[in-house]
């Protein structure tokens, strides 16, 4: 498949490995693909099935320009393709942490148990 940038450079997935396609996983996404990766090893001896595991770890494919840096995700789902153009490179250091100026300590535990869920690029495909 080939997708033109905004930016004028076009982008293809024919090359394979290549430096466009990258995969996004969620935590769980991570712990689903560990399992069925030991399931075929403990199953054959070896994993060749990487394809398919990308698949049951519910990867979302996204494709990175190395041009402009624009993120195009959802380009092989049912759903719309997303794309992000670069805000910004680096966060202020103030933005990290774990800090009452976030807020009070029951609301940063109640966000992080929300986020415990699966990523919303991920959860509305099928």
């Amino acid at each position: 498949m080939f997708l033109l940038c905004p930016c004028g450079y076009t982008l293809t997935d024919v090359a394979t490995p290549g430096r466009i396609v990258h995969y996004l996983l969620s935590a769980h996404g991570v712990e689903r693909l560990q399992n069925a990766v030991d399931k075929e090893v403990k199953d054959c001896g070896i994993v060749e099935e990487w394809p398919e595991h990308w698949d049951a770890a519910r990867a979302a494919e996204a494709w990175l320009c190395p041009k402009c840096s624009r993120l195009f995700t959802g380009i092989n789902g049912a759903g719309p393709v997303r794309v992000f153009v670069l805000e910004q490179v680096g966060i202020d250091p103030g933005s990290t942490g774990i800090d009452s100026r976030f807020g009070p300590i029951t609301e940063l535990l109640a966000l992080a148990q929300e986020q415990a869920g699966e990523s919303p690029l991920i959860a509305n495909q099928p």
